[in-house]
């Protein structure tokens, strides 16, 4: 049977947990671990004349490229549309945007996010893939860490920092080689049957 992800597919805002959509984030989160990864970068108390700037360099933009691929048209085109966030980051903290404007490309980023992950964790379902929850726990965890990144950048433009941008890009690019490409053979096997099925 083709599998059709045009179906409008909402990511699970409540995160399975089974809390309230009118629930204060806070609440939310209070009791969650929070990813190591999302941590605000502590002043360099010892060297105060060294700035962030002169510790972390320019951070390279991502680009796509095929060897990303999942071989699923839309999934890939949403991950282009979250490295092209993630890249507008690099540029914010470049130029030194506002923490306005600095947070809205962070909720854009979590709201691509739970798309994306939504669309590939309803294709998984449909197709049985065996992992699925394995999948879905990484996405909720990687979503969280971006609301608590939130919260802070809203306080403070200045914890959008290098490190905190590195360790999104790097979580991303992580996932879709070592989750990701995981999905890619199940999913031509089955593409195959349900092909062979049509045919006879």
């Amino acid at each position: 049977m083709e599998k059709d992800l045009n179906d409008d597919v909402q990511y699970d805002e409540e995160l399975d947990d089974g809390i309230d959509e009118d629930e204060d984030e806070d609440e939310i989160y209070e009791d969650e671990d929070e990813d190591d990864f999302i941590l605000k970068a502590e002043p360099d108390m010892e060297k105060p004349h060294v700035t962030e700037e002169m510790q972390n360099p320019a951070i390279e933009k991502l680009e796509w490229d095929d060897s990303l691929s999942v071989d699923i048209p839309e999934i890939d085109e949403l991950q282009k549309s979250l490295f092209g966030i993630l890249n507008e980051l690099i540029d914010c903290r470049d130029q030194g945007c506002c923490a306005k404007d600095s947070s809205a490309i962070v909720a854009r980023l979590i709201d691509d996010s739970r798309f994306y992950f939504g669309k590939e964790e309803d294709f998984l379902r449909r197709c049985g893939y065996p992992e699925s929850d394995t999948h879905s726990k990484e996405h909720r965890q990687f979503i969280k860490s971006i609301i608590n990144i939130r919260r802070q950048v809203a306080e403070d433009r200045k914890n959008l920092s290098y490190e905190v941008i590195k360790n999104l890009r790097e979580w991303i690019v992580t996932h879709i080689i070592r989750y990701d490409q995981m999905y890619v053979p199940f999913v031509r096997i089955n593409r195959y049957i349900d092909d062979s099925r049509q045919k006879r």
